[in-house]
This record gives C-alpha cells, sequence and structure tokens, in this order.
C-alpha cells in the first residue's frame, strides 16, 4: 500500500515553462471574468500558447465546461498538465481529479496521488480536503489512516473549507 507522500515524483505530464509580459494575459483575465466566453477563449489561447500559466488554467476550464469552445476533456486535461506543471495549485487539483476518473487523460493512481498531494501541499484547500479523503477511505492505493486524515482536514478547515471543519469536528469526537 502507498502513503501520501511530501514530495511526490516527477509528473509525465509535458512540462510548459512559463513566461512574462505577456499581452493577451491581461485580456484573458478580463474577459474570463466577465463571462466574454468567446474572447476568452481566444484571448486565452494566445496566453496559453505563449506559456502564461494562468491562461493555461483558463483555456483549461473552458474546455472542461464547454464555455464558449466545444467541451473537450482531452483539451482540458491538456491544459491543466500544463498549468499544473507551471506551479498552478488549482491546476495540480484538477489534473489529479482527471488522472483519478480518467478524464482526458488515462486514468492512473499514481499520478493523481501524485498532483493531488503537490497541490495540498502548495495550500490549495480543495487539494488538502480531498488527500483528507483519500487518507480516511483509503483510496488510491493509500493505507488508511484516520490520524492522517484529520491534519489534512484541519489544514482545509483552517482555510475555511466547511466539509473540512466538519470532518475534522466528526473525526475528533
Amino acid at each position: 500500500m502507498k502513503s501520501v507522500a511530501t514530495k511526490p515524483p516527477p509528473s509525465v505530464v509535458a512540462e510548459s515553462p512559463p513566461k512574462r509580459g505577456n499581452p493577451d494575459e491581461a485580456a484573458c483575465r478580463q474577459n474570463f471574468g466577465s463571462g466574454g466566453w468567446k474572447d476568452a477563449y481566444a484571448s486565452c489561447g494566445r496566453a496559453a500558447q505563449a506559456g502564461s500559466v494562468a491562461a493555461q488554467r483558463s483555456i483549461a476550464t473552458l474546455f472542461l465546461r464547454g464555455d464558449g469552445v466545444r467541451r473537450s476533456d482531452d483539451s482540458a486535461a491538456h491544459w491543466f498538465g500544463a498549468a499544473a506543471k507551471g506551479g498552478d495549485s488549482e491546476a495540480m487539483y484538477q489534473i489529479a481529479v482527471a488522472y483519478e476518473r480518467g478524464r482526458g487523460i488515462p486514468k492512473d493512481e499514481r499520478n493523481a496521488l501524485d498532483w493531488y498531494t503537490r497541490a495540498a501541499n502548495a495550500g490549495y484547500a480543495t487539494a488538502e480536503f480531498a488527500v483528507g479523503e483519500i487518507c480516511e477511505k483509503g483510496k488510491l492505493g493509500v493505507v488508511k489512516d484516520k490520524a492522517r486524515a484529520l491534519e489534512w482536514y484541519k489544514r482545509a478547515a483552517a482555510q475555511g473549507n466547511k466539509d473540512a471543519v466538519n470532518k475534522v469536528r466528526d473525526l475528533s469526537r
């Protein structure tokens, strides 16, 4: 059985080094934030291609939801993978979900666990909660460990994750 590592092994997701000074990045943020999905797709697409990690996560989200573009799990996984390699903790969580469910990429428990752990170690509360569940339930090949689960739930709860607050209460009884 596996344990949750604090430093997961390197991922198989292709790297995309971040680049700075991209004029499309501001347009991506503005269009994505305002719900102008077609414009967001265009500006985020250009910025993502140029290496903007934030734009890579945004374009992945557009593909995942089908906002302004045909829904594509394959494209979402590609761009979440690129943004995750660039250090985006939300993208790390999303690529973990994709690996766990086999959504757009082959199902792979090892990579799912690696990316959940990376996102949790980066302080992403949703991932901290997910790692808590993995430890509590013994998912993804991890040995059940309620004490370790409680640690992760406490980290997520400290950031205001309401589900984690409930889990801390329940496991502390």
